[in-house]
């Protein structure tokens, strides 16, 4: 069955297929003009720290090559500290990131309304690369929508907002992949779909596909706390609305908090509500008073290893005291890898905007597996010596 079908369909949630993810990842054909003539070109800024230009630029050729990759693109490589001009002078826009910012994504504006364009013109499903954000709704729309979910089955109210706090590991993402079908989130949120919230919101119907009930932590993670049950997960309070692109973008940081956990090191997230975008005063007194925990304008997203144990393949930051000891200034958190010293709790804290509309790309999707292979050792066959 196609991703679509089961997505539209409301009656069961089932765990994805590897290719049911990538579906939903952003590509669209284009060929270069000639071997050393491209009509596009990302530019990548790569941490240093953790692998050096010709490693990382053979990571990202590799995933250009691939058959899979429709996007052939030209490529241009920079430390991120290398200090070149055009990340700073508006010549480019920061696309994306590596969830532990191994690397960041950049294009230019010229670049990007080519790739909009095009990704419009392809049939049967035309989709932009990057749109602009919805707005929040107003008050009366928010308010009319909250009663809609609740007040028309009897309930007194929605559960509140409140922080969910999960710890996944290698043993609770392998029993998630044991559960075929249950309740899906349209269920969950009193048969009440996304896409009929949304007419409500904005006062007129959505395309196909625009917006979902999104986990605020992935099913796929096992359940929710300590708890090894995976339908722990599948409850209002962890459900909240937002754009199908985000719900994507939220994937690959899922992913990654996988791949951690399935190398053996034990992961916490911890989730908020952030309402920093709702900038219409009314609309944000009624937000903070009532406290809703089905919308917001973004999600707050803190990645910690649930134990601060030294691992040769943990993802860690340093701490603000230097390697011998000596006082020095705060630095942005460092990216996993394997560190000596002292384990910080967080090692990556994201805001992701839920009515934002940005596709990550398919290409990110196995650039993030070739860099922390090189980075991690992850997925990297270990060979024995012969004599």
């Amino acid at each position: 069955m196609k991703y679509c079908s089961v997505a539209c369909s409301g009656q069961t949630l089932s765990m994805t297929s590897t290719a049911a993810v990538l579906a939903r990842y952003w590509d669209t054909r284009l060929d270069p003009i000639s071997s050393n003539n491209f009509q596009i070109t990302l530019e990548f800024r790569f941490l240093q720290t953790k692998i050096d230009f010709d490693k990382f630029k053979g990571c990202v050729e590799s995933v250009r090559d691939r058959r899979n990759v429709q996007l052939k693109f030209g490529i241009k490589c920079f430390a991120m500290h290398s200090g070149n001009r055009r990340f700073n002078d508006g010549t480019l826009k920061q696309f994306s990131r590596h969830p532990a910012r191994l690397y960041e994504t950049w294009i230019s504006d010229n670049d990007l309304k080519k790739l909009n364009a095009l990704g419009l013109s392809q049939k049967p499903r035309s989709r932009a690369l990057s749109a602009k954000a919805r707005g929040f709704p107003a008050k009366a729309r928010v308010d009319d929508a909250h009663k809609y979910l609740y007040e028309s089955i009897g309930q007194k109210d929605w559960p509140q907002a409140a922080t969910t706090e999960t710890d996944i590991t290698k043993a609770k993402v392998k029993e998630a992949r044991r559960y075929t079908g249950t309740r899906n989130q349209n269920a969950v949120m009193n048969d009440r779909p996304a896409a009929e919230i949304a007419k409500i919101l904005w006062n007129k119907p959505v395309e196909k596909l625009a917006v979902e009930w999104l986990h605020r932590s992935a099913f796929s993670f096992g359940g929710l706390g300590d708890s090894s049950r995976p339908l722990a997960a599948q409850v209002p309070k962890n459900l909240v609305f937002g754009t199908y692109e985000t719900n994507t973008q939220m994937i690959r940081w899922e992913d990654f908090v996988k791949r951690v956990a399935t190398h053996g090191t034990g992961v916490h997230v911890r989730t908020s509500l952030d309402y920093t975008g709702v900038s219409v005063k009314e609309t944000r007194q009624w937000i903070e008073e009532k406290k809703p925990s089905w919308i917001a304008s973004g999600l707050s997203y803190n990645i910690s290893s649930a134990a601060r144990v030294s691992n040769s393949t943990k993802p860690s930051i340093e701490s603000k005291r230097g390697a011998k000891g000596s006082p020095k200034e705060p630095k942005r958190p460092e990216q996993p890898g394997p560190e000596k010293g002292r384990q910080e709790d967080v090692f990556d804290k994201h805001i992701f905007h839920l009515f934002e509309r940005i596709n990550p790309l398919k290409l990110e999707f196995y650039l993030d597996q070739e860099v922390e292979k090189v980075v991690y050792g992850w997925g990297v066959k270990k060979t024995t010596a012969t004599t």
